[in-house]
């Protein structure tokens, strides 16, 4: 029954994209073969010991992880020394019409967003609006408390390091919040028993506090908090302190920002290129902003030189050092664990990163820290294999997750032989 409803949700949104133009494409299965053989590559996750790419070198890799993984264009961008060194686009961002990629195309960034919410929590945390143990529900109106565990508070750093026991998103969550919009200060109705939206599967069996659990629902309820101790809308908020001080113009939540001419198309992989329409989903706290890798790069820049870009101070060094210490150190989900709001973890060198990733129908980003070297790597592409996460058919998108685990290897590696 459960494999039904998948089909049945899964056929469901290719029916709300029907009627856009199929778009065949054909690779070569040695293409493959030959990147293997010439790199080494998938052999690896995430290893930096792939060295010596040349200029030449390195367009050619790319662009065969782009083909191998089925991705039609991507955006990237380096950091070192707390400038940008490099930045690019590689494929198409229209596949029909063989408009190419550039460095100032406009991808969706969906959960990387959730930096921009921490950072903008975090601003009023300096502000001494609340403490990070503080009780949310002093603060939200009503009292967001575990049902299976009614004692425990649930504070803004269990939020931030998802540590709160809320479980991911429901069909009926997805329905309510992202696809039609509803407020932020209707969670209630469907985290608190007895609400007319409430779900009992939106909480874990387990206490707050007690173990990880990555959920958006954690950043939609900051975002609630950042409209309340601001007073103003989440987005007014984001807009006037993080998007327009680090001078991030081609960023946005609305697509009526943007000329048609500078946004990727969005495409999905069923053995072709399926374009599917831009959408702006309603959670966007957790994963609705659109951006360029150059706007992201401000953000990243801002960090690494202790909070300020240019002169604006975005955080003070000592919110950015708290930011990023593990809150939970004994907590891992199998692949990181988390500061406030950014997620940690190690390569197979043992070399250590932090960021945050983002997954879109048609779209998917990276931004990512080495904090051994301060060097960045930002990459965002205009395709994703949701439907195949949805009906739960990893094989389908085997090349493809190959492709993503090693494209951040060979950026850092690139980002080696610069100066």
């Amino acid at each position: 029954m459960k494999y039904t409803v998948k089909i049945v949700f899964t056929f469901a949104i290719i029916s709300l994209f029907f009627g856009s133009a199929f778009i065949p494409t054909i690779h070569g299965s040695n293409v493959r073969n030959n990147i293997i053989y010439r790199w080494g590559l998938f052999q690896k996750k995430e290893s930096s010991t792939i060295r010596g790419l040349d200029d030449k070198d390195f367009n050619e890799t790319v662009n065969e992880l782009l083909e191998i993984g089925h991705i039609p264009g991507l955006s990237a961008c380096i950091i070192k020394n707390e400038s940008v060194v490099w930045s690019d686009g590689f494929g198409y961002r229209d596949v029909k019409n063989k408009i190419n990629a550039t460095d100032d195309t406009v991808h969706p960034i969906a959960s990387v967003t959730k930096l921009i919410t921490a950072t903008a929590i975090m601003q009023l945390y300096e502000q001494n609006k609340f403490e990070l143990d503080d009780n949310v529900s002093e603060y939200l109106g009503f009292d967001l408390k575990n049902p299976n565990y009614p004692n425990i508070n649930i504070t803004f750093r269990m939020l931030l390091a998802h540590q709160s026991s809320l479980a991911g998103w429901t069909y009926e969550y997805f329905l309510n919040f992202m696809l039609l919009g509803y407020p932020r200060s209707w969670l209630k109705d469907y985290l608190i028993p007895g609400r007319i939206l409430y779900n009992p599967n939106a909480w874990k069996n387990y206490a707050p506090g007690t173990d990880v659990f990555y959920s958006g629902i954690n950043t939609e309820l900051l975002g609630l908090l950042i409209e309340i101790l601001s007073e103003q809308p989440y987005e007014e908020y984001v807009k006037e302190n993080i998007l327009v001080p680090l001078e991030m113009y081609n960023t946005s939540f609305y697509l009526s920002s943007f000329k048609p001419y500078i946004l990727a198309n969005q495409y999905i992989w069923l053995g072709f290129y399926f374009p599917i329409p831009h959408f702006v989903y309603g959670n966007h706290a957790a994963g609705g902003l659109y951006s360029t890798v150059l706007d992201l790069s401000h953000f990243l820049i801002a960090y690494i030189k202790n909070g300020t870009y240019k002169n604006y101070q975005l955080l003070e060094p000592e919110t950015i050092d708290e930011m990023f210490t593990l809150q939970y150190p004994d907590s891992f989900d199998g692949v990181s664990r988390y500061g406030l709001g950014w997620y940690f973890w190690n390569n197979s060198d043992n070399v250590s990163f932090c960021g945050h990733g983002g997954i879109a129908v048609g779209g998917r980003a990276e931004l990512r820290l080495r904090l051994d070297d301060n060097a960045g790597v930002i990459y965002c592409w205009n395709r994703d294999p949701l439907l195949y996460h949805i009906i739960n058919s990893p094989s389908l998108s085997k090349d493809y997750k190959d492709s993503c685990k090693q494209l951040g290897s060979v950026f850092f590696d690139y980002a080696d032989q610069l100066d």
